[in-house]
């Protein structure tokens, strides 16, 4: 009975063995055909990549940008050296790999599918089977196949890693993104400080420097961060000084005489013309030059000892102001505030200053006499002959005041008559600009309202300069009616401009509108 109970378990032993010894063997081809399946998927990938880098190296070779050509001709190679390591069945390194652009992101999520196939080869050994029917033979279980459990853990841990690596690639660059457009932006500030201060040289650095953080900017979307040096990105710059400005205010000393402040605000103005005249800017020269005439001319008043209207002189904001008048400048009458209003009577009030009174009528007689000389002279051109004999009898009455006026006798101007040049007809102070009708023609939104405007506000000068003129000419105040006869003459060619412009279609010229408060006639 022993015997056959040991003879039945025997028996059994050996039919539990079978089973296991059968299964041994079937166990192991599994893994080969995973190994085949990841090697052909991992070329698949890597043939996909090498020809989306031929392209982006092809590309970029069309277009000339050698940096872009040298780096898409390395990922190039590179793929090229894993392809033959894959199929000499080598394993390849998922950061050698260079990074999949975005034309290949569609492609790339193709090889983490491929792992799940395996798991069916690996369930298959019947695990159960092998501990339920020999729990006690050791020599088994060293033999069978439950290792693969590490490699399924390996393989899906794989796209953790390269998440990890995306992410801190990404993270890299928006780092040396957000560094180039606050570097960028620190040279377009200092490209505008230096434009308002008229430093060219250095705005023309600060811009040429914005453009390359721009370039840099637009190659770092297709850019690898790892390829990125940020040694060679230029260094913040300190905030813009104009050296210029600063070293002619600590050189030029402060002038200390009213004449000598005059004549240091001349030479400034010089030299900026000569700047503007070097840089081939002509209407800016022309302006300097302007001003220069206007110190000249107050640097001779104030040889002369005349008072100076230093409202009236144009300065530059970094000008010291000027010193004070002295009053041993102006020797005779008093200062300008302080004078008395001229008397209304027939005989003309002192002029300019510096000349006596009958010295400007006499300058006023003559040049009504030859006004008055010239028109008849362009009557008699036009063959208006009536019109020639009236303008010249009007001149040959300018002779006995004339001759008075030499004499050092009192002349009274109030019944002198106007010549034709200093009269405006009626037929000119008529508006001739429409305001729709020079907008729809142009078609430049609001062109003909301004033409208008200006137009509306140079007849007013005209008409108030000739009823002024009138006025103080029946006052006999001569340097009044010369100023407002050169005040209408100027408004008259103003006018005439603008009426040009308008019918020409030109561009508007620049003007600005200025509010003057006249003194009382009275």
């Amino acid at each position: 009975m022993t015997d056959a109970i040991y003879l039945q378990a025997e028996l059994s032993g050996l039919v539990g063995s079978s089973p296991t010894e059968a299964v041994a063997p079937v166990a192991p081809p599994p893994p080969a055909p995973s190994v085949a399946k990841s090697d052909n998927s991992m070329l698949t990938r890597l043939n996909g990549l090498l020809a989306v880098y031929q392209k982006m190296l092809d590309a970029s070779a069309k277009e000339g940008n050698s940096a872009k050509q040298r780096r898409h001709q390395r990922c190039v190679d590179k793929l090229r050296e894993l392809i033959s390591k894959a199929e000499r069945g080598l394993v390849i390194d998922e950061a050698e790999i260079p990074p999949a652009p975005p034309s290949f992101a569609q492609a790339a999520p193709a090889a983490p599918a491929q792992p799940p196939p395996s798991a069916p080869s690996l369930q298959p050994p019947p695990v159960p089977k092998r501990t339920s029917s020999a729990s006690d033979v050791p020599s088994g279980s060293g033999i069978q196949p439950p290792p693969p459990i590490p490699k399924r853990e390996s393989s899906s841990s794989v796209p953790p890693t390269h998440t990890v690596r995306r992410a801190t690639a990404d993270e890299k660059k928006q780092k040396i993104l957000t560094v180039l457009k606050r570097r960028r932006n620190e040279y377009v500030a200092n490209g505008k400080a230096a434009v308002a201060a008229m430093d060219k040289p250095a705005a023309k650095h600060y811009v040429e420097t914005a453009k390359l953080f721009d370039q840099a900017l637009a190659a770092l979307d297709t850019a690898d961060p790892d390829e990125l040096d940020m040694s060679e990105i230029p260094p913040s710059p300190p905030p813009y000084r104009k050296e210029a400005s600063v070293s002619a205010a600590v050189t030029q000393p402060k002038p200390t005489s009213f004449l000598g402040a005059l004549q240091s605000r001349m030479q400034r103005f010089q030299e900026l013309a000569q700047r503007a005249k070097q840089e081939g800017n002509d209407r800016k020269a022309r302006m300097n030059m302007r001003m220069v005439e206007q110190y000249a001319a107050a640097i001779r008043d104030a040889k002369a000892g005349r008072p100076v209207a230093v409202a009236e002189l144009p300065h530059t904001p970094d000008m010291p102001p000027l010193p004070p008048q002295r009053p041993a400048m102006a020797p005779s009458g008093p200062a300008p505030g302080m004078r008395p209003p001229p008397a209304v009577g027939p005989l003309a009030p002192t002029g300019q200053p510096g000349k006596s009174r009958n010295s400007t009528q006499l300058e006023f007689l003559i040049q009504r006499q030859s006004e008055f000389r010239h028109a008849a002279m362009q009557a008699k051109a036009k063959g208006n002959m009536e019109l020639a004999k009236k303008y010249l009898l009007e001149s040959k009455g300018f002779d006995k005041m004339i001759a008075a006026a030499r004499a050092g006798l009192p002349v009274s101007i109030r019944s002198t008559p106007i010549p034709p040049q200093e009269t405006t007809s009626q037929a000119t102070l008529q508006p001739r600009i429409v305001s729709a009708g020079s907008s729809s023609t142009t078609g430049i939104e609001g062109r003909g309202e301004a033409l208008a405007l200006m137009e509306k506000a140079l007849i007013e000068q005209v008409q108030l300069a000739e009823n002024s003129r009138m006025r103080f000419t029946r006052l006999g105040d001569v340097g009044k009616v010369k100023l407002f006869e050169d005040w209408a003459r100027s408004a008259k060619q103003d006018l005439l401009l603008v009426r040009e412009v308008a019918k020409q279609g030109l561009r508007l010229p620049q003007y600005d509108l200025f509010e003057y408060l006249l003194s009382s006639f009275a």
